[in-house]
């Protein structure tokens, strides 16, 4: 994602490519790519980021407690859940989007 913002940055610096060659379809094109992009990546740190709370939790001494170890033991389900939650806002949310300024 960064590197394709540097390029076409870089691109347009140079004058190499301007928005007026885009046409409006491409300009979504490449919207629709980069909220992909940006939800394929909050998707994936779920997993990573409850794992490090885990293991963080473990070694400071807490994993005697109740929701730690619940936690450590339910580790899939409760990712999923996350998950789940996020992919209700979405079905709430892209309507939304796609009726607004964002992707037109």
């Amino acid at each position: 994602m960064i590197l394709g913002c540097i390029t076409g940055g870089m691109l347009q610096s140079s004058f190499k490519i301007t928005m007026k060659q885009f046409s409006l379809k491409w300009i979504r094109v490449i919207k629709l790519i980069y909220l992909m992009l940006f939800g394929v990546m909050g998707f994936s740190l779920v997993p990573v980021l409850l794992h490090f709370f885990l293991d963080m939790q473990i070694r400071i001494g807490n994993k005697d407690l109740a929701l730690i170890v619940w936690l450590a033991d339910n580790e899939t389900q409760a990712v999923f859940g996350v998950w789940g939650l996020f992919a209700m806002g979405l079905v709430i949310a892209l309507p939304a989007a796609f009726n607004s300024d964002l992707l037109k």
